[in-house]
C-alpha cells in the first residue's frame, strides 16, 4: 500500500495474564492470523517472533508505550510469565516513558519498521472507541480481569479476543491513510520518521531538524505571572468593549503546576454584550451565545460567513512573536510554512497544503507544553486574546454600522444584513484586513440553523444550484473524531430542510442499522439492565409491579412482595427500587453501542455508580452488528428525536 514503507503489513497486539502471554499478528492482505504465546510448559518461540517482526511494517495501537516494551522483554528469553505480568503492571501504573522503563528493567528496545496509530488518530480515545466510531463488526472488552490465571479454554478465548482487536487496528489504520501519506511525505522531507507522531510532535521534530543549534527547554516556576500585551491594531469605541479591553490588559496570568496558562477568573467566560448578542471569552476562543434560532437569506437578506485565513498563526507572524529560547529564527521558519501553505491552498493542492497545516497547527499546540522546546505561555495567551479581541473589534464596527452578527466562533463571524448594507460590511472587512495585515475568506449561506454556537447547520449554495451543509457538533458527519449518535436523525433533518422530505420517510426508508446506532463511553464499564421499569410515570411503575406479581392496596400506594414472609409493605418507589435490583443484567464493556428497540424497556447502567447512561432508556444493545436489519427498530423513537432536533434548530 502507498502509505507504508514495505509491501507486507502485519497488525500486532499483545495480551498479558499471570500464566499466559500472547503476541498475535494479522496479515493485512490476507487476514491470516498468527499467534505466538508463552505459558507454563510452553516456552516462547523466539525465532518465530523475530521472523514475524522482520521484513514487514508492523501496525499497533499504543504499541510505542506498551507492546514494544513487552515484546522486547519477552524476546530476551529472560522474562517468564510472572515477570512479564509484573512488567505489564508497571508500564500501566507508572506511565513512565518507554525508554526510561527499558533502562530500569534492563531491556534493549527492539528496532523494526513500526507504525503506532494511537498518536495519529484525532483526539485521545481508546482502540474500542475508534473501532465503534468506524462501525466495527464486533465490540468486546477484555474477557477476563488483568492478572488472572487462565485455564486452557480461557487462553483460547483471549486469543480470539486479540484477533478482534487486530481487525479493529487494521480498520483504524486504513481510515487514517491520508494522514499517514502526509506523514510519510514529511518523513522524507526531514529525514526523520514521523509516521507515529501527533501533529504537535511533528512540528517540534521539524523545528529540531531545521534549527542550526540545540534548544534547551524553557523552565518556568509555578506561580510565575505575566500580563497581556495588546496588539497595536486594537481600538474600541463602545463602553462595553473599552471595559473588556481594559480588563484583558489588567489581568494577571499565573502559570500553574501543569505549565499551561489558563484565563484568570475575571476573563474566563467573561460576557460582552453588543447589539442584542452576548459574546463569551474563554480558553477555546470567542463564542457567541445564540440558541434555537434559524436565519434564512432572501432577496432582502444576505448571510455571509467571514473567516480569517490561518488566524492564530498569522497573529503570531504579524506580531513578530517567538519563543525566547529559540529567537527570531523561529519566525523565519514559521512564516515560511504559513506562506507556502496558503499558496498550496489557493492552488487547490490539498495534500501539500495539509503537510504545512499540520506543522503550523502543531506549533501552536506546543506553545502551552512545558515539555516542548517551543514552550512560550506568554505567546500563547497573547495569540488567543488578540484573536478574540480582533473578532470583537470587527463585531463592534459591524454593530455600529447597523449590521447584525448572528454567530461568532474562534476565527470568524457570520453577518446578516440588507443588500444596501453590503458595501459597509465589505469596507469594514477590508479595513480590518489592512490594519492587521491578515486576510479573510467570505462564504455566502442560504440559511443558518443553530441549536447553539457549537451545534449548527449552515446551508451553503454551490455554483450548480445545489446545497451542501456545513455541519458542526451534533450535526457533523461521523468519523474517527465523533461517536455515532443516531445519524439517521441528522439525515432526516437535512432532508427535511433541503427538500421538505417528511421525517418518517427518511427514517423508515433506511435499512442500514449503522445509521441507527448510538455509541457511548462508560467509565468503569456499562451493563444492560433487562426489562427495566420505566420510572418516568407512576402509572407505569404500578403496572410493572403488578405484572411482576406484587400486591398493591386499593389505591396502589403500598405494595407487598410476591411470596413475602410477613406483611412489610413498601411504598411504590421502594418497591420499584427492589424490583429493579433483581432484574437480569448483562455486562457490555467500557464502550457501549445500541439502537432503540420497539417494546424495549431496558437501559444501560454504569457499573461503578449505578447511574443510567444518558438516553439509553429503551435501548437494545448492539455490540455485534447483525447480518440483517433488525425487525424491532423503534422508528417512532427516531422520528421523535429528529423532530426535537428541528425544534432545537429553531425550525417550527
Amino acid at each position: 500500500m502507498a502509505h507504508t514503507m514495505t509491501n507486507i503489513i502485519r497488525a500486532c497486539d499483545t495480551e498479558c495474564y499471570g500464566n499466559y502471554w500472547l503476541c498475535k499478528f494479522r496479515d493485512h492482505a490476507t487476514g491470516t492470523l498468527t499467534s505466538i504465546s508463552m505459558s507454563p510448559g510452553r516456552p516462547l518461540n523466539i525465532i518465530a517472533l523475530r521472523l514475524m517482526l522482520a521484513g514487514c511494517t508492523v501496525w499497533t495501537f499504543n504499541g510505542k508505550a506498551y507492546d514494544l516494551l513487552m515484546i522486547s522483554a519477552a524476546i530476551t528469553g529472560r522474562f517468564d510469565n510472572d515477570m512479564l505480568m509484573r512488567l505489564s503492571n508497571y508500564i500501566i501504573n507508572s506511565r513512565e516513558q518507554p525508554w526510561i522503563i527499558a533502562r530500569e528493567w534492563g531491556i534493549e528496545l527492539l528496532e523494526f519498521d513500526h507504525i503506532d496509530w494511537m498518536p495519529v488518530a484525532p483526539g485521545q480515545a481508546s482502540l474500542k472507541t475508534y473501532a465503534a466510531r468506524l462501525h466495527a463488526t464486533e465490540l468486546q472488552d477484555l474477557p477476563y480481569p488483568v492478572g488472572a490465571m487462565l485455564t486452557p479454554e480461557q487462553m483460547i478465548e483471549v486469543d480470539r479476543y486479540c484477533g478482534k482487536d487486530l481487525v479493529n487496528t487494521t480498520m483504524i489504520g486504513d481510515a487514517l491513510e491520508d494522514e499517514m501519506s502526509t506523514r510519510i511525505e514529511l518523513s522524507a522531507q526531514y529525514g526523520v520518521d514521523m509516521r507515529s507522531r501527533s501533529d504537535a510532535q511533528i512540528a517540534e521534530d521539524a523545528f529540531k531538524k531545521l534549527l542550526p543549534f540545540k534548544v534547551e527547554r524553557r523552565h518556568i516556576q509555578p506561580g510565575y505571572r505575566f500580563q497581556y500585551q495588546p496588539a497595536p491594531w486594537l481600538s474600541f469605541q463602545t463602553p462595553e468593549m473599552q471595559e473588556a479591553f481594559r480588563r484583558c490588559c489588567a489581568a494577571w496570568f499565573v502559570i500553574p503546576e501543569s505549565g499551561k496558562p489558563q484565563l484568570p477568573p475575571e476573563l474566563d467566560d467573561y460576557a460582552v454584550r453588543l447589539g442584542g448578542m452576548v459574546y463569551r471569552m474563554g480558553n477555546g476562543g470567542l463564542h457567541s451565545s445564540e440558541e434555537k434560532i434559524t436565519h434564512r437569506a432572501g432577496p432582502n437578506v444576505e448571510l455571509v460567513d467571514i473567516d480569517f485565513d490561518s488566524f492564530y498563526p498569522k497573529i503570531i507572524s504579524m506580531l513578530k512573536m517567538y519563543p525566547e529560547q529559540i529567537g527570531p529564527i523561529f519566525l523565519t521558519i514559521f512564516d515560511g510554512w504559513i506562506e507556502v501553505r496558503l499558496t498550496y491552498k489557493r492552488e487547490g493542492q490539498k495534500k501539500k497544503s495539509a503537510t504545512f497545516k499540520i506543522k503550523i497547527n502543531g506549533t501552536f499546540g506546543k506553545l502551552g507544553s512545558k515539555y516542548s522546546i517551543l514552550y512560550a505561555p506568554e505567546l500563547l495567551i497573547r495569540t488567543t486574546l488578540t484573536g478574540q479581541l480582533t473578532l470583537l473589534m470587527m463585531i463592534e464596527r459591524m454593530h455600529l454600522a447597523g449590521i447584525e452578527i448572528i454567530q461568532a466562533n474562534t476565527d470568524g463571524i457570520v453577518t446578516k444584513c440588507r443588500p444596501s448594507q453590503a458595501a459597509s460590511r465589505d469596507a469594514i472587512v477590508r479595513e480590518v484586513e489592512r490594519i492587521t495585515g491578515m486576510t479573510t475568506e467570505a462564504t455566502r449561506y442560504a440559511a443558518v440553523f443553530s441549536r447553539d454556537v457549537n451545534n449548527y447547520l449552515a446551508a451553503k449554495p454551490n455554483k450548480d444550484g445545489s446545497i451542501e451543509f456545513k455541519a458542526k457538533g451534533t450535526y457533523a458527519s461521523e468519523g474517527l473524531a465523533k461517536n455515532p449518535t443516531a445519524a439517521i436523525c441528522v439525515d432526516a433533518v437535512k432532508e427535511y430542510l433541503l427538500r421538505g422530505t417528511p421525517i418518517a420517510t427518511t427514517v423508515r426508508g433506511c435499512q442500514d442499522i449503522r445509521q441507527f446506532l448510538t455509541v457511548r463511553n462508560v467509565k468503569g464499564g456499562g451493563e444492560w439492565v433487562h426489562d427495566s421499569v420505566d420510572d418516568s410515570r407512576v402509572g407505569t411503575k404500578r403496572e410493572a409491579l403488578r405484572a411482576a406479581g406484587w400486591s398493591g392496596d386499593e389505591k396502589g400506594q403500598t405494595w407487598l412482595e410476591p411470596f413475602a414472609v410477613g406483611h412489610i409493605r413498601l411504598t411504590t418507589d421502594e418497591a420499584v427500587k427492589q424490583l429493579i435490583s433483581g432484574l437480569p443484567r448483562t455486562y457490555l464493556g467500557k464502550v457501549v453501542r445500541w439502537y432503540y428497540g420497539y417494546g424495549q424497556r431496558g437501559y444501560i447502567a454504569a457499573v461503578s455508580k449505578g447511574t443510567r447512561v444518558a438516553k439509553s432508556d429503551g435501548c437494545k444493545p448492539c455490540m455485534d452488528l447483525p447480518a440483517t436489519f433488525p425487525s424491532d427498530v423503534d422508528y417512532e423513537r427516531y422520528e421523535r428525536e429528529a423532530t426535537e432536533m428541528l425544534h432545537d434548530l429553531g425550525v417550527h
